[in-house]
């Protein structure tokens, strides 16, 4: 054995050993070394157990690994194997490889040490050799021990060996002599029934050959039945689902037809009845409990708390989705291009949803709808209902000259707020409107126009965050459509307007938490929507008065709230139980206004041959307009010339005075009695001629003409009959025909009288001046 690691070369291992290893065999190995030899120097048990000597100076040594249950072969030297035996009970429990490497270590740390204590000294040196000799003959006799004893324990091996193998050996040839005679007995004794059997083999043959042929043919005939009846089964299969499929076809065409009819019908029902249909839709709720609001049946909801049901036209669940809302909806915007006046308002407390359902926005993927639409998935009524009405007006377009103006305003503190001012800018700042007609109409002709309007409005907006919504509207937005469509060849005009509404949330200020600005908006908000509930209820009992001008909200609203619009309410509601109270006050108002009934709704058609009537109307009414500028002009000339009448009145009534004081000094031999009795003026005696009250504006160029012809007929009176006066009461209607009358009174005059004096105001009364021809006119 060599007396150093080095030289004992390294450590290695090997395959464990066999399992057909006798155990026997190394049990006694190990026995008898230790009964010839009870040295410290040897191994513990666990060590020695399936170890294996190879040669002189190397051991086998198997270990067992804790981890995987197999045995790992160690061979070390002597050296290796008397260090591992010492230290077994600390390394047992590691891997080989590390094992291996504490062993290595573990010697040469006793050479190192070796090799200190030999260095220290001469007398140490020696006496370290003698030592070394000493240990090394104890290890050469242990060895020799070894040997020996592994040579016994292999002899001993060996004859146990030889003693089975030759018991085996015996009991081989006993079975192998049983074996023959069991043979020969069934050879001798079997012949006669291996002959029989197989000649009853050979007719089994010949049958199974036979039963095969026929087998075969039955295959044959089975497989044309087979085919035969595979094919008729196949034809019938083929008519059968020909004939389901027929009848589902039919089934469904008359499902289609039935819900078209019953669909019509309702249409019809709402457009007679009037009644406001109501819509709900329950928001996906915030809480993992048990939502408050269920649907016990379609088109009703059971308040779980209360257990009070309530029954509306429809009703879509937490799962619906833009496209489900909008597909009932759709039939009220078809009327609106069919000339019926809509409206279409989402109501509810705040955070319900109401602008995700008008508005929406533009996430989510796209979205082809059944009329060749593409849109936004999330995209609300709005836009989907603008887009559908520009998709109606481009496909008839041959048939219809269509023009569009949207307007949009929003009810922000009770007052009118044009969105769509170009002074509007959002925050509060917008343009306010003072009543209908300050309200900006945006002519639009695609949808593209349109939706960029909808996006400066909405940017217009009064938005603000509260404690139950990040993104709360404070206040009413509403959206008007007017639709102006002609018929090319009818000329047939139709007007419409669609009105879109998206209302405040209610809210309780107790809940909400609001202050300052927020405050009063909350309070206006509630005002309004109080002043909605106020017209509803008149509109339920059918009141005398219904209070429109109670608020600018119900204002805005009342040709759509009034009978001459379809309208449809869309409740938006929560389903968590801490809006159970709101949702109660919600519910119980949609089922108020559902039960409002406002009669029949009538499109605004106008025909043809009225359009036709309507254009020769204003065709007269500008003749008119040009007659009555006409008369208006000859109005002003007969003003004037009557001014110029009443001044030449006075001058006649002025050279008269003259004339008649003149005639007085010729004749003033007379008796001043005779004087006074036969020349007085003629206005003192002649009461018939004296001049009646002030007349209208109009009658003045009458009367002056009149009083003129009356004085002119007043100088003959001393050779005719005084007229007699005529009553007040009678002179307006007379006046015409006296005017006209007198100047064949004057004619008549001349002619009895020659011997008046002629006179510069003669000349005034000659036919065909202009004065009588004023007053024909006037006539």
């Amino acid at each position: 054995m060599p007396s150093s690691v080095e030289a004992s070369g390294p450590l290695s291992l090997s395959p464990a050993p066999s399992p057909t290893s006798s155990t026997s065999s190394t049990s006694s190995l190990d026995l008898l070394l230790a009964a010839e030899d009870p040295s410290p120097l040897l191994p513990p048990p666990q060590m020695t157990a399936h170890r294996v000597v190879f040669g002189r100076n190397v051991i086998q040594v198997p270990l067992k690994q804790s981890t995987t249950s197999e045995y790992v072969n160690l061979v070390l030297s002597q050296l290796e194997f008397d260090a591992m035996a010492v230290h077994v009970p600390q390394y047992e429990a590691l891997p080989p490889e590390e094992l291996l490497e504490r062993i290595t270590q573990l010697l040469k740390e006793q050479e190192t040490k070796r090799r200190q204590r030999a260095g220290s000294s001469g007398d140490q040196q020696a006496g370290d050799s003698l030592a070394a000799f000493q240990s090394r003959l104890l290890e050469l006799e242990y060895e020799r021990k070894r040997l020996h004893t592994k040579l016994r324990g292999a002899k001993a091996l060996q004859l146990s060996l030889t003693d089975e193998n030759t018991t085996l050996r015996v009991q081989l040839e006993l079975q192998a002599v049983d074996v023959e005679e069991l043979l020969r007995y069934q050879t001798l004794h079997l012949g006669g029934d291996v002959a029989k059997w197989k000649n009853v083999a050979k007719q089994a043959l010949r049958q199974l050959g036979v039963v095969k042929d026929e087998l075969k043919q039955v295959k044959e005939q089975v497989k044309g039945g087979w085919d035969e009846a595979a094919a008729t089964v196949e034809d019938a299969v083929d008519m059968v689902v020909q004939e389901v499929d027929r009848r589902e076809h039919v089934l469904q065409l008359s499902y289609l037809a039935e819900k078209k009819e019953r669909e019509t019908m309702a249409e019809k029902y709402y457009e007679l009845s009037g009644r406001i249909r109501v819509f709900c839709r329950l928001r996906p709720g915030k809480e993992v409990d048990a939502p408050a609001l269920v649907m016990p049946r379609p088109n009703n909801l059971l308040i779980a708390g209360s257990g009070k049901e309530f029954a509306f036209d429809q009703v879509f669940g937490p799962q619906s989705t833009q496209a489900d809302v909008y597909a009932q909806i759709e039939p009220l915007v078809v009327s609106f291009t069919d000339g019926y006046n809509a409206c279409i308002m989402a109501y509810g407390q705040t955070g319900s949803g109401k602008t995700h359902t008008m508005v929406g926005n533009d996430h989510g993927a796209l979205e082809h709808r059944a009329n060749g639409l593409t849109v936004h998935a999330n995209a609300g009524v709005i836009p989907r209902a603008l887009q559908q009405v520009f998709a109606v007006v481009n496909k008839r377009q041959m048939t219809y000259v269509d023009a569009i103006r949207v307007s949009m305003v929003e009810i922000y503190n009770d007052q009118i707020l044009d969105l769509l001012h170009e002074d509007s800018c959002g925050a509060g700042k917008n343009a306010v409107a003072k009543n209908e007609t300050d309200i900006t109409a945006r002519d639009v002709s695609s949808y593209a126009q349109v939706d960029a309007v909808m996006r400066d409005g909405n940017a217009n907006r009064n938005i603000a965050a509260t404690k139950m919504n990040l993104e709360s509207s404070r206040s009413h937005a509403l959206v008007f459509l007017h639709l102006e469509s002609q018929h090319r060849d009818t000329r047939e005009m139709r007007t419409s307007t669609l009105c879109l509404v998206d209302l405040a949330g209610s809210e309780r200020i107790s809940r909400s938490q609001v202050e300052g600005d927020r405050l009063r908006e909350t309070q206006h908000i509630n005002k309004s929507l109080a002043a909605l509930g106020d017209v509803v209820y008149a509109l339920q009992h059918k009141a005398k008065h219904t209070p429109y001008r109670n608020s600018k909200l119900t204002y805005m609203l009342r040709d759509m709230l009034s009978g001459q619009a379809k309208t449809l309410m869309m409740l938006q509601l929560s389903p968590d139980t801490i809006d159970v109270e709101e949702t109660t006050c919600s519910l119980q108002f949609g089922a108020r206004v559902s039960q409002v009934q406002m009669g029949a709704v009538r499109p605004s058609v106008e025909s043809g041959a009225l359009f036709k009537l309507q254009e020769e109307n204003r065709t007269l009414e500008a003749k008119t307009l040009a007659m009555e500028t006409q008369v208006s002009d000859l109005q002003r000339q007969c003003q004037q010339q009557g001014n110029e009448l009443r001044e030449a009145q006075s001058s006649k009534e002025a050279l008269e005075r003259q004339l008649w004081l003149l005639g007085g000094r010729q004749r003033g031999d007379k008796a001043p009695a005779e004087l006074d009795h036969d020349e007085s003026p003629p206005e003192d005696r002649s009461p018939s001629t004296s001049r009646p009250p002030s007349p209208t504006p109009s009658g003045k160029a009458s009367l002056s003409a009149s009083s003129t012809t009356s004085a002119r007929s007043a100088r003959p009176s001393r050779v005719r009959t005084a007229q007699p006066a005529t009553p007040a009461s009678q002179r307006p209607n007379a006046r015409r025909t006296q005017v006209s009358a007198s100047p064949r009174e004057s004619m008549t005059s001349r002619t009895q009288s020659p011997a008046t004096p002629t006179s510069a105001m003669s000349r005034l009364r000659r036919p065909g001046s202009m004065l009588e021809l004023s007053l024909g006119n006037d006539s």
